[in-house]
């Protein structure tokens, strides 16, 4: 899919996610590559072995510049990259309890304490599968589609921003040991805008998932089930 279009499905997420991991680890790779002469040495190890991406400017470039980011598109997109530094950071569980779950508990008038709160992050898991997918899933949304696909949407660059972000602290990490400590700062500078960016969509994303919460208790017939999920924890 091309880079800008809104993806409709999560396997679609995941090819979008894992595309712009691989054009990101790439430039990383460069920039290391073309910053010590080391690293430069250490990406040539098939002397001979080239490949043509098909763009002027990196026509013939060393295997080793392009297998090192096939290998993290490659994580990116079946290893779930993201998904692993939302377990390490907390992320995503702190996501759904704070903007989906506790917002629905509200609205279906449940009194949601610290007790609840506890209760609802140790039964996240299944409690987004039988209040949140059912309504706001991406195969076969019952409430409106577009709002389904704009938090999709804003999501997707999210976690983009979030893989961009550590791949450039990685990148960082590299060149200092490599003593690049002019570079190094360069990319901290960018790592920062990147962290800021990504926080700004978040803020996006808190936005267009409580507007799929507020459609979800639109219909009473919805908020009677979410009730009774919740008072049975």
């Amino acid at each position: 899919m091309f880079p800008f279009d809104i993806p409709k499905t999560y396997s679609e997420m995941l090819n979008k996610i894992g595309i712009c991991a691989f054009a990101v680890a790439l430039i990383c790779t460069i920039i290391a590559g073309h910053s010590s002469a080391e690293i430069d040495r250490a990406l040539h190890f098939a002397k001979d072995a080239k490949v043509n991406l098909g763009v002027v400017q990196l026509d013939g470039l060393p295997l080793g510049y392009v297998l090192i980011p096939a290998v993290i598109a490659f994580i990116s997109r079946f290893l779930k990259l993201h998904d692993r530094l939302s377990d390490l950071f907390g992320i995503r569980s702190a996501y759904d309890v704070e903007y989906i779950l506790a917002p629905l508990a509200k609205g279906v008038g449940a009194n949601v304490d610290s007790t609840l709160r506890r209760k609802l992050t140790v039964n996240r898991d299944s409690l987004m599968y039988d209040i949140f997918y059912p309504y706001a899933g991406y195969a076969k949304p019952q409430i409106d589609e577009n709002i389904v696909l704009q938090t999709l949407d804003s999501l997707t660059w999210f976690w983009i921003l979030v893989e961009a972000t550590f791949l450039v602290i990685s990148t960082v990490i590299v060149l200092f040991l490599a003593k690049r400590p002019v570079v190094s700062v360069t990319l901290i500078c960018v790592s920062t805008v990147l962290f800021f960016v990504s926080y700004a969509l978040y803020r996006v994303c808190v936005l267009n998932t409580a507007a799929e919460v507020r459609e979800i208790l639109k219909d009473p017939a919805r908020v009677q089930v979410i009730r009774g999920k919740i008072d049975a924890l």
